[in-house]
């Protein structure tokens, strides 16, 4: 196992213990930066989650039935544009298998919170009643062992190609969890980048009327590269996340809990997210471009900006 964020880990770092923890969800996280789901999606990650730096990992996403995901390749980077492209489709081990690993490392003493993935089978069998049970099923299975749960009701790269944040199919959804999982862990959204501002107020406000803990904004975006269809993450989406961030600050209760996720690969990116609004942030594409290294050195500049504070952030996306 890789070494916790201890006095040790920070002094070597140059950061002073505990500066940068924040407490959402009823949860203590070390600090802001998490791994985004989709990295790490069956949990292998876990033992050295820390020693990288991150505040928190998030796992998955990870379906109830084991599930092969597309062919390789399925993975390619956009270097010119600092960006990912996946057609990954939705590949898990399924719910026990993660379980059983997540449970493992917290045997072996992983402290750090785990936030859980969870989205649909893709399999064109599994829809209606029994795409709500194939969530269900998974909650069940994966709530022991969650911080929290984040339903992801926006893939745009599962096999059908449809997502629940219609608001008929939200509100089913919503539901189903609250009547047959009363009492698992916080329970956030994963949503899409792509929507209108109506779009946004309308599943805010659905969730709202079910006991949503929290946000995750967002997702990959829906893009065709080379005839292929698949998800965009990585730069191409910081207008839209930072946007998006924008509505959900103006529509929600400022107790609700918003991780910002998209395109944040620097110092200044992470800092303008949470200028406007962000409680914790995701990395994801930014730690294949910039590797392990970003991490650390992204909390060293929030701990120097704590020392000597910037100006408020200012950004020409903002509207």
């Amino acid at each position: 196992m890789g070494p916790k964020l201890t006095s040790t880990w920070f002094q070597s770092h140059g950061l002073p213990e505990k500066s940068l923890s924040r407490k959402f969800l009823g949860l203590t996280f070390p600090n802001p930066i998490g791994l985004a789901a989709g990295f790490d999606k069956n949990g292998y990650l876990l033992p050295i989650a820390s020693a990288l730096g991150f505040g928190y990992i998030e796992v998955g996403s990870v379906t109830h039935l084991p599930t092969a995901g597309n062919p390789r390749p399925r993975m390619f980077r956009l270097p010119n544009r600092h960006a990912l492209f996946n057609r990954v489709g939705l590949p898990s081990e399924g719910a026990h298998a993660v379980h059983n690993r997540i449970q493992n490392a917290r045997t072996r003493g992983l402290d750090l919170p785990v936030g859980i993935n969870i989205a649909k089978t893709p399999d064109p069998k599994i829809s209606g009643d029994a795409a709500l049970d194939d969530y269900c099923n998974s909650i069940r299975i994966l709530a022991p062992v969650a911080d929290y749960l984040a339903l992801n009701i926006s893939c745009p790269n599962s096999h059908d190609g449809r997502t629940f944040e219609a608001p008929g199919a939200l509100t089913e959804l919503l539901k189903a969890v609250s009547a047959d999982i009363p009492h698992s862990p916080p329970l956030l959204l994963k949503l899409g980048l792509g929507h209108s501002r109506s779009t946004y107020e309308s599943i805010f406000e659905i969730s709202e009327n079910h006991g949503i803990s929290g946000y995750i904004l967002g997702n990959t975006l829906p893009s065709v590269q080379n005839n292929i269809s698949g998800g965009l993450s990585g730069q191409p989406l910081r207008s839209h996340a930072l946007r998006v961030l924008q509505w959900a600050r103006s529509t929600l209760p400022r107790k609700r809990t918003v991780i910002s996720c998209g395109g944040i690969d620097c110092f200044q990116e992470a800092r303008l997210r949470c200028g406007h609004g962000a409680d914790l942030l995701q990395i994801y594409s930014a730690l294949v471009y910039e590797g392990p290294g970003f991490i650390p050195e992204l909390l060293q500049q929030f701990s120097d900006e704590m020392r000597s504070p910037l100006e408020p952030p200012n950004d020409s996306r903002s509207d």
